[in-house]
């Protein structure tokens, strides 16, 4: 007699999301206290605040990025949890009073590599804003980073001393997720930023 088969499992879609989302949440949290920047008290800065084109080319430990900074940025490593997996978030940051630049580079969990990388970015903007205090998504949009997929786009804050935008832009490449967050400019300021940085083979 021949053994049936088992059924083969259904792809476990819904917690890949939900991961996604964390991973999302834990970077954002740990970009901002990383920074020393308290978001419930963010008030936009001035137009005349320093640009990232024209400062400090930094690059990662790890040798994979360079960027431009207005200035020397803080390094450091964040281990964190989200759900079984154990992750470690490499960050660099600079912030001079409200201003903020911020890197973080994550590898991502294999499970979460089987997902296309439309839902993956999606969900990880999904999961930035449900985990930013006072965050309201103003706008996404498909764009690149350094040729590679990605999506960017701005939150509006709303703190006890103020509101303000937050830019971002989210990439995932070679099954690492880089984060590039901005704080107290405009979006030209942030755009510089992005166009700053480069992948490094």
């Amino acid at each position: 007699m021949t053994a049936t088969p088992a059924a083969p499992k259904p792809k476990r879609t819904r917690s890949r999301i939900i991961l996604i989302s964390v991973i999302a949440g834990i970077v954002v949290l740990a970009l901002f206290a990383a920074g020393g920047v308290l978001i419930a008290h963010f008030v936009r800065g001035n137009a005349d605040n320093a640009s990232a084109d024209s400062g400090t080319t930094f690059t990662a430990p790890a040798g994979d990025y360079e960027v431009s900074f207005p200035g020397e940025p803080e390094i450091s490593t964040v281990p964190q949890t989200a759900g079984d997996y154990e992750l470690e978030l490499q960050i660099a940051t600079w912030t001079d009073g409200d201003e903020f630049y911020a890197v973080n580079s994550t590898v991502y969990p294999a499970e979460v590599m089987e997902q296309s990388l439309d839902d993956i970015l999606t969900n990880s903007v999904s999961g930035m804003v449900q985990s930013t205090p006072g965050a309201t998504l103003i706008e996404s949009e498909d764009t690149e980073l350094d040729g590679a997929q990605a999506i960017g786009g701005s939150l509006a804050i709303d703190g006890t001393d103020g509101s303000g935008t937050m830019w971002f832009t989210l990439s995932v490449f070679n099954n690492t997720q880089y984060t590039l967050i901005s704080l107290g400019h405009d979006e030209a300021a942030h755009d510089a930023f992005v166009e700053s940085f480069a992948f490094v083979q």
